[in-house]
């Protein structure tokens, strides 16, 4: 998955239906994983890196998406409540949450960095690099 998520070209592997279908399936089995202790150590491990590189890269607002916000905005609201919500549509954005809220319910430590990763990219992105140190 993280080889995957990484790639340059992710929003047109998104588009494909083999890759889509790889990313769903990868993520339900990583879903189930979090449930399972023998698994925690693994996840720990690479929690940060599902988070960011994975969870994250997945639920972004791609170019499409803000197409269907213009050209068919109920369809973007349908998305982003799915996303935050449920997660029952089987496409990566929803998945990628779904991936997410496993993890910050089952992975030591995956809500405090995700927090502190946020707080930090807000810092960054209004130009506050000064406050990071104190977080």
């Amino acid at each position: 998955m993280l080889s995957i998520t990484a790639r340059a070209d992710i929003d047109a592997i998104i588009q494909t239906e083999e890759y889509t279908e790889l990313i769903i399936e990868s993520i339900e089995c990583l879903v189930h994983f979090c449930t399972e202790q023998e698994f925690q150590d693994y996840l720990i491990a690479q929690s940060r890196s599902l988070i960011v590189g994975v969870s994250l890269n997945l639920m972004r607002t791609r170019e499409s998406e803000l197409q269907d916000m213009i050209s068919d905005p109920e369809s973007f609201v349908n998305l982003g409540l799915d996303t935050c919500d449920k997660q029952k549509s089987k496409v990566p954005k929803t998945q990628g949450a779904k991936l997410l809220e496993a993890l910050c319910d089952n992975v030591d430590g995956a809500v405090s960095f995700l927090t502190l990763f946020c707080c930090q990219s807000i810092n960054l992105a209004f130009g506050q690099e000064g406050t990071i140190a104190a977080i």
